[in-house]
Formats: C-alpha cells, sequence, structure tokens
C-alpha cells in the first residue's frame, strides 16, 4: 500500500430511495462531489457495488450511463465549470455545459439536444415549468433575457432549476447550492426542492455550508457524510 493513496467513499453502504431529498455534507468538496458523479454516472467505483432501479451498473458501458442520464436524471452544476472539469467528465456528450452566452430560453432549450419534439411543444413545457415555480411573473421577458451570468440571483435560480426540469426527469443532481444562499432567495430554493419533494422527485443536493443545511433541514429525509482519509503510514519492524 502507497503511504500517499487516498482513499474516498470507503465502506460507503448507500440506499436512496425514488422521492427522497437527500443532503450529502462532509468536509472536503473531493468527498462531496466524488460521490455525486459516481451516482451520476460519470465516475466509476475502483469497488463495491452499485444498483440503479435494480439494474447493476457498476461496469455500465459509457453508452447506457448516457442512456439512463438522458432519461432519467438531470444535474444542476452551479458556479460554472471549467475547461479542465469539462474534459475530465466528458460534458461534451452529457450536454451539461451549455453556453451561457445564450438567452434564458435557448439555455433551457440546449437540455434537450437533438429531438423530435417541435419548437412549440418545447416552449409550452418551458413555460409550464417556470410557471409551476410561481417566482417569475413575466415570463415571455424572462425567457429573452441574457446571457445567464448577468441574471438576478432568483432569476439564475430560476433558469438553472427550469434547465434541469423541462425534461421531467425523475432525479435531480445538485452539485452546489452555495450560489443560492442570499437570504432573499433561500426561501424561493425550499420553495422549488419542496414542489419536488410533492411531486415525488429524488434530489441529491451536496449541502455546502451550515446555513444551506439550516435552511433545508425540514425537507431532507436523510443526509449522508462520507469519510475520506489517508491510511496511516504502515510501521516499520527492525
Amino acid at each position: 500500500m502507497n503511504k500517499d493513496e487516498l482513499y474516498v467513499l470507503d465502506e460507503l453502504d448507500l440506499t436512496i430511495k425514488m422521492g427522497e431529498i437527500v443532503g450529502i455534507k462532509g468536509s472536503s468538496a473531493r468527498e462531496r462531489s466524488t460521490l455525486l458523479y459516481i451516482l451520476a454516472g460519470f465516475k466509476l467505483l475502483d469497488s463495491g457495488t452499485m444498483i440503479f432501479d435494480g439494474e447493476d451498473i457498476t461496469r455500465a458501458s459509457f453508452d447506457r450511463i448516457r442512456h439512463i442520464y438522458h432519461q432519467k436524471m438531470a444535474l444542476i452544476k452551479v458556479p460554472f465549470i471549467d475547461d479542465s472539469f469539462k474534459h475530465r467528465l466528458k460534458d461534451s456528450q452529457f450536454k451539461l455545459i451549455p453556453n451561457y452566452r445564450l438567452s434564458v430560453e435557448k439555455f433551457i432549450v440546449s437540455t434537450f439536444g437533438k429531438t423530435a419534439f417541435t419548437k412549440k411543444y418545447i416552449k409550452s413545457l418551458i413555460h409550464e415549468t417556470i410557471e409551476e415555480m410561481g417566482l417569475i411573473d413575466d415570463i415571455s421577458q424572462f425567457l429573452s433575457k441574457k446571457p445567464i451570468t448577468a441574471l438576478l440571483p432568483r432569476e439564475q435560480l430560476v433558469a438553472f432549476f427550469a434547465h434541469a426540469m423541462v425534461s421531467k426527469p425523475y432525479i435531480i443532481l445538485i452539485d452546489s447550492l452555495k450560489s443560492f444562499y442570499y437570504p432573499k432567495i433561500i426561501n424561493d430554493l425550499k420553495k422549488i426542492i419542496g414542489l419536488y419533494k410533492e411531486k415525488g422527485i429524488t434530489v441529491i443536493c451536496v449541502i455546502d455550508n451550515d446555513f444551506i443545511e439550516e435552511a433545508l433541514k425540514d425537507l431532507l429525509d436523510q443526509e449522508i457524510n462520507p469519510s475520506i482519509f489517508k491510511p496511516e503510514t504502515p510501521e516499520i519492524i527492525n
């Protein structure tokens, strides 16, 4: 065993039921994000087993993981991802990183990629998704705004969650909530996640700080605090 080896998520035994709201805690961003990306299928396990909806996907092909992702999952990744991260996770194939210079409407539409849906149908889904949140008064005007990076915090919140929800996934994975812990919009965040809970959608989110944990404590069904450690240096016996 190399004394510099790093063990992440060692001996973790986890079951997440459909419709649960789950918070991933931990002192290290490495352990939190690693678990999330394993659950999303973007990282492979070195050992152990992962079962998704009764199917063993521990060593599933990239195409199979991509199919599951597009059919059943959506990832919200904020703040923005750098190019090295994009390359490492092959995000271009998953269309996880749309162009942030687009208008809100085109940003949300980008989640579909190539699709047989008509533009009219997609636009109706977008309006329905945003209207359901109940946070934007003039949806048409909101959809014309650009770029995403210039939106107000509440508008960014709606844009990112609409981007994830418009395809009606069963599971929402949220890599970071720290961009949304402004006091003025924390209740908006709780409202949206509460809406998912009512719909029976599974939400797995990284808990970045104590403020987010306190705000969401009434919604969480379980909290996970995975371990990360370096093995002790083996004792040398003469």
